[in-house]
């Protein structure tokens, strides 16, 4: 089912209800339009570009800003295709090159939109509630394959290039995502956990491509001359652009996106912030230059003095509980647990360097339990309980037994009674 952009309710309906003024330009827009608050700068960089040179070699399609863009393939300024509240990424194009398959959170998820390669015509292709995402078109311009969560965690699905019902083709015992099509168009490459990559034919024939021993990978895609499988494999804090058997591109900080071809053999990637070119003739950028309206907000600043030593209100108060007998409270505020008789003035119990919450007191008012985050951090995220009296005697860890280190919710203490001694207990959120 296909819905067009003026129908129904979107982002931009929901900003101009809520009376947002929006700095933007339309895609149509001009330095003229400018708000005098605002003003005009030039991008030539960015970062995790996707970018993919259209099938007759032309012209570049890639993401920037929330928005998609083309680019001539020999450099130049940037046409805007898509406005600010697309929220579009990922873009792919028909073997056509008339039109750009993309990614966009304009409707409040992500799914499968289109728009003709000189801005008109944007269409919604998939809706739902569920995400539908990085979409990758066959090679004879029939079908899209995207990843899509619809079955509770991703999988990979093919919809007609005119949009209609989702057919899901290839599930994991994982996360499948970040499809891709073999030259022929009969096979179809995805990720899984980000661990390894799967191939899947449409004879049903399903193999392990290849499989990452750490670090991940991510963006598989066919090289159309040889039909190689390339991949980008994050490990180490570098990102290397490879085959299963060769790294082909070396000293670059590479986005994890997939890279296209011309149809001489030179590759189209991102890297260092650039549209790159790498071919038999070596590697070179693309230059890019996109104009956007950055609009200055009128507001107050408000001025702080961090340096003050006259005294100022607490902010930030947290965890307040009553004591047994109703004449104290004990909360936790400038990073101490504090004890407040009513009426009276409050005073800190702990005076150390470590991070603590959830007080709890014991039945007889003269303790309090706490967690911190003093030693050791457990599996759940805190240390064993502590123990501190209201008289401001050194805290004490508690009991082993206390120590938590089961279940994933936030833990906090409490007292429970066990005849003539109260141990905490802990609870978990």
């Amino acid at each position: 089912m296909t819905r067009t952009a003026k129908d129904g309710i979107d982002r931009r309906d929901i900003l101009t209800l809520g009376g947002t003024a929006l700095a933007a330009t339309a895609v149509t827009g001009s330095a003229n339009s400018a708000t005098t608050n605002s003003r005009w700068v030039k991008v030539t960089e960015g970062v995790n570009i996707a970018a993919t040179v259209s099938p007759n070699g032309k012209m570049i399609a890639m993401d920037l800003h929330g928005a998609i863009w083309t680019v001539p393939i020999t450099g130049g300024p940037a046409r805007r295709i898509t406005d600010d509240l697309t929220d579009g990424a990922q873009p792919d194009w028909t073997p056509d090159s008339g039109t750009l398959i993309f990614q966009s959170y304009r409707a409040g998820n992500f799914h499968i939109w289109s728009v003709k390669a000189d801005g008109t015509d944007l269409t919604q292709l998939i809706q739902g509630p569920f995400d539908c995402r990085e979409p990758r078109v066959s090679p004879d311009g029939r079908v899209i394959a995207f990843a899509a969560d619809a079955t509770g965690r991703y999988a990979i699905h093919l919809i007609p290039v005119s949009g209609g019902a989702p057919k899901r083709v290839a599930e994991a015992d994982g996360q499948a995502c970040q499809p891709c099509w073999s030259p022929d168009g009969k096979t179809l490459a995805y990720v899984v956990d980000r661990r390894r990559i799967e191939t899947l034919t449409f004879n049903g024939e399903k193999a392990i491509a290849y499989s990452a021993t750490s670090g991940e990978l991510h963006s598989p895609s066919f090289n159309p001359k040889n039909g190689q499988l390339t991949f980008i494999h994050l490990d180490d804090g570098k990102a290397e652009l490879r085959t299963v058997d060769t790294l082909l591109v070396k000293g670059a900080d590479v986005f994890p996106f997939r890279p296209t071809w011309l149809a001489n053999g030179d590759m189209i990637f991102t890297a260092d912030g650039q549209i790159q070119q790498q071919g038999a003739a070596g590697r070179r950028p693309v230059p890019f230059e996109v104009k956007l309206q950055v609009a200055k907000p009128f507001y107050q600043k408000r001025t702080r003095n961090f340096d003050s030593s006259a005294p100022n209100p607490v902010i930030g108060i947290g965890s307040p509980i009553l004591s047994p007998d109703g004449t104290q409270i004990a909360f936790r505020a400038l990073n101490d647990l504090w004890s407040l008789p009513i009426g009276g003035t409050a005073k800190p119990l702990t005076r150390d360097k470590f991070w603590k919450c959830d007080p709890a007191w014991s039945p007889d008012g003269l303790s309090l339990a706490y967690a911190t985050d003093r030693g050791a951090i457990c599996k759940s995220g805190f240390e064993p309980w502590r123990v501190v009296r209201t008289d401001r005697s050194p805290t004490t860890p508690g009991p082993p037994w206390l120590r938590p280190g089961l279940g994933t919710g936030r833990p906090w203490p409490s007292w429970i009674r066990q005849g003539p001694c109260t141990p905490p207990i802990s609870q978990q959120a």
